[in-house]
């Protein structure tokens, strides 16, 4: 197994150990939020499946980026789960049982609605994915709803344990995925230097401020709500975009593009969540 194949494995077991922490954390309360408010549920699933790669789209077009910002962009947006997106969203002032259910909801969607998506985008863009929808199930059910599932029910059977396991656990997988994804970043950093210039810099900002800007309107005027569907829209899941990617362009590396985009997100979201926060206090589990 070569070096990178190490480190891609390493990352795609900490986002799994991720999503089984957040299943450790998540009640029936958290589970059902969204089912029980529909109106909410249909905005969400336009933000985050529907809204978010639109934008994506019009941007590489509007654009005149390198290959690789094009393709880290439109892979991001088809990525839609975002694992440890609930303990962000609750310390940015947001509602966490939205938060819970909204990654529940979108896990478990997304099974079905990726590989749709990543069908209906190839057609688009007259390059159709070469990841089958198989395979992007399989990706999905492995590092998202399984680990979701089993810490779930691990939860239901042992609930002290996992009151003790969930807080550490998480911080570790986030550690590590943290790690991996500096030390990918820092391996392909000479790749950097052959598609950096500044129409895909601008994209990477355009398509995290626009994503941000989509998920904080069609959360409603709840402010604990707009954050969380913010958060949701403009952040995705790397590990399943890095193989989209992959997929797409056998024998090319654009993980240092999609890394990078991923990055300008932590910049974007940075004044959004404190501009957030001045009206707005952090909202309690309980928050309607």
């Amino acid at each position: 197994m070569e070096l990178m194949e190490i480190i891609f494995l390493v990352c795609n077991v900490s986002v799994a150990a991720t999503m089984f922490g957040y299943g450790l954390h998540a009640d029936m309360d958290d589970i059902l939020y969204l089912v029980r408010r529909p109106a909410l549920l249909v905005n969400s699933f336009i933000a985050v499946f529907i809204v978010t790669p639109a934008i994506a789209l019009a941007l590489v077009y509007t654009f005149e980026p390198s290959l690789a910002a094009k393709v880290a962009v439109v892979a991001l947006a088809l990525a839609s789960v975002t694992p440890g997106l609930p303990k962000k969203e609750r310390e940015s002032g947001g509602n966490e049982s939205y938060a819970v259910g909204l990654t529940v909801a979108v896990v478990v969607s997304s099974i079905v609605i990726t590989p749709a998506l990543v069908e209906l985008v190839g057609r688009i863009i007259d390059r159709p994915f070469g990841m089958s929808p198989f395979e992007i199930a399989k990706v999905m059910i492995g590092l998202a709803l399984g680990p979701l599932a089993a810490g779930i029910s691990f939860r239901r059977y042992f609930p002290s344990a996992a009151e003790k396991v969930q807080a550490p656990l998480i911080k570790l997988a986030n550690a590590v995925l943290g790690i991996t994804v500096l030390v990918i970043l820092v391996i392909t950093l000479p790749l950097v230097w052959e598609f950096l210039n500044l129409s895909s810099v601008l994209l990477f900002i355009a398509f995290n401020f626009f994503a941000l800007a989509a998920g904080h309107f069609l959360g409603g005027p709840a402010p604990e709500r707009s954050i969380v569907l913010a958060f949701s829209c403009a952040s995705r899941h790397l590990a399943l975009a890095l193989s989209i990617a992959a997929a797409n362009y056998p024998g090319q590396n654009f993980a240092a593009a999609v890394i990078l985009c991923t990055l300008v997100n932590a910049v974007v979201f940075s004044p959004y969540v404190k501009w957030h926060r001045r009206p707005v206090a952090l909202s309690p589990r309980s928050a309607v």
